[in-house]
């Protein structure tokens, strides 16, 4: 048998060592990419859950007031009259917008 030299056993040794460090930053960078784009995602979420709501706002004024002037009411497309829309939770009733004499007022 071949004796293993101490030199050797020593490179297989910080082989190792770093073969694990590069893991170590290597999965590092990664949950931390991960977590900015989750972080990211989530912001983005807000702001067209945001849109959303103030168009369904704006949405729902419009059709009142196109009621209140006794004018017909457009129907709706049919994509939002379809039933496949009940897998998901419903949003609450957008508050109505507030009126007033702002610069859209007419």
């Amino acid at each position: 048998m071949s004796a293993i030299s101490p030199e050797f056993v020593s490179a297989v040794f910080v082989g190792l060592a770093a073969l694990i460090a590069a893991l170590s930053t290597y999965t590092a960078n990664r949950s931390r990419r991960m977590a900015e784009d989750q972080r990211l995602r989530k912001q983005q979420l807000r702001h067209y859950r945001d849109r959303y709501e103030a168009l369904l706002a704006y949405t729902w004024l419009l059709r009142e007031e196109l009621a209140e002037r006794g004018l017909a009411i457009p129907p709706r497309p049919r994509i939002l009259e379809d039933d496949d829309d009940d897998d998901f939770p419903r949003p609450a009733s957008p508050a109505p917008a507030p009126r007033g004499g702002g610069p859209d007022a007419g």
